[in-house]
């Protein structure tokens, strides 16, 4: 195959990917309200399995689906919060949770919050800084890591048909964010983890047009991984 035909094949298999990301787009923004429940679930979903299938392409041989989908989210977006642990979420989780022998971890992540009424994704802690200061508690630390969290929500999402948590958003919402709020009757402050809908459109986006640049570089067809799939019973 020359570099032409493989150039020609990467074009035509990523315009399919943003026309479809496009649609996803125009079919699942509201005009005019704030997306209701049915529609952040189903823009979503509809990501995830778009995702899904770009993250074959670059990995075909791996056979275990998070570590596919982690690496290559974690590969091809720019978003700075994959590499840190969400505090809020590490502390809910330690609350819950039975195990012995995170006490130090759970002082620091209260004191963390409890330094003000806001607080912010920025403001988490780099995941390499956190199991230095608490080797102890390294494989608890790394299940609360933004990539694997956001794993566990895609999970919820295709498997479930359901939006893990209690956080809202709006049509403005379009960044990962905690969301304040006061528990009642408690009056405890507690912080709702959201990834927005636009956020995953623009994750969707940015991973197409960095796997392109990727298959163009190695002058490489995508195709290659699906043409034994192609003219099977299905």
């Amino acid at each position: 195959m020359t570099t032409q035909q493989t150039n020609d094949e990467i074009g035509q298999f990523f315009d399919h990917f943003r026309r479809m990301s496009a649609y996803f787009q125009k079919q699942l923004t509201p005009d005019f309200h704030s997306p209701a429940n049915h529609e952040l679930l189903a823009g979503k979903m509809a990501c995830c399995a778009l995702l899904d299938a770009l993250s074959m392409a670059r990995f075909p041989d791996e056979q275990g689906h998070k570590k596919r989908f982690c690496d290559f989210v974690g590969q091809f977006s720019s978003c700075d919060c994959w590499g840190r642990i969400s505090i809020p979420q590490l502390l809910y989780g330690l609350q819950r949770s039975s195990d012995i022998g995170h006490d130090r971890l759970k002082k620091h992540a209260e004191s963390l919050l409890a330094r003000q009424a806001g607080y912010a994704i920025t403001q988490d802690p780099l995941c390499s800084e956190l199991i230095t200061r608490f080797p102890e508690s390294e494989t608890k630390v790394n299940k609360y890591c933004h990539l694997h969290l956001f794993y566990r929500y895609r999970c919820n999402l295709v498997h479930e048909m359901r939006i893990p948590g209690e956080g809202y958003e709006f049509e403005s919402t379009l960044k990962p964010c905690y969301q304040g709020e006061t528990e009642i009757p408690t009056g405890r402050l507690i912080f709702r983890l959201t990834y927005p809908l636009k956020f995953f459109f623009s994750l969707c986006d940015e991973c197409t047009a960095n796997l392109e640049k990727y298959f163009l570089t190695g002058n490489k067809s995508p195709y290659e991984v699906y043409r034994s799939r192609f003219g099977d019973d299905w």
